[in-house]
């Protein structure tokens, strides 16, 4: 298990992401499928885990998934596409944009996704957890 600060400097943000997500790349998830956006209301903070699943797995190449902070992508797992969806948990906590990583008041929150090679995943979750500066 990853250490990622003391409790009251840990904050978690989920995601859900209905059907399937990943029947062609899109760089805006959030937008498309929740029809709506997201922005960090919090103190300065570090985005140091992505984690992901899916209930259902494409049949075909698995979607690889990643945030943006501001458009700047910051998991750098397969070239900056992210790790592969799973229906199982899936974290990226070393493959962390250090130059992007970090996020202040009002900045937009993305998730981003590769093509699925049927592109029948469906139901994503995602979970961002960010550490406080303080």
């Amino acid at each position: 298990m990853i250490w990622v600060g003391p409790p009251e400097l840990v904050s978690q943000v989920d995601y859900l992401i209905p059907g399937a997500y990943a029947a062609a790349a899109n760089n805006t998830l959030i937008k498309s499928f929740q029809k709506s956006f997201s922005i960090w209301q919090g103190p300065p903070a570090h985005l140091v885990r992505i984690s992901h699943r899916a209930l259902v797995a494409d049949s075909g190449t698995a979607p690889r998934v990643t945030a943006s902070i501001e458009g700047n992508i910051v998991g750098t797992d397969n070239s900056n596409t992210g790790l592969p969806v799973a229906t199982s948990w899936t974290h990226t906590t070393t493959g962390i944009n250090a130059s992007n990583y970090r996020i202040d008041l009002n900045d937009a929150i993305e998730l981003r996704t590769t093509q699925g090679g049927s592109g029948n995943s469906t139901y994503l979750t995602a979970t961002l957890t960010f550490v406080s500066e303080k």
